[in-house]
């Protein structure tokens, strides 16, 4: 069976939209987040990205939880 690969052309700046979109909860921006980890790797700004995500969902736990589901969704993957 063929695997579906997803590669967004900006997902650095889409990110940062959900980020600042009220309708996308957590779970929608750590899938976003898994992408950009598997498609950029190191070369993503995960300072600013980071940075937009605690000051939306007010502190590091939420920066956990997501960084932690952004795993789950790659170790799956990868399984």
């Amino acid at each position: 069976m063929a695997e579906l690969q997803i590669e967004l052309t900006n997902p650095v700046g889409h990110i940062m939209r959900e980020i600042a979109d009220p309708r996308f909860k957590q779970r929608d921006v750590a899938l976003t987040y898994a992408i950009i980890m598997r498609q950029m790797g190191h070369g993503a700004d995960y300072a600013a990205i980071n940075a937009a995500i605690m000051q939306r969902w007010k502190g590091r736990t939420a920066l956990n939880r997501i960084k932690e589901a952004a795993w789950k969704i790659l170790e799956a993957r990868n399984g």
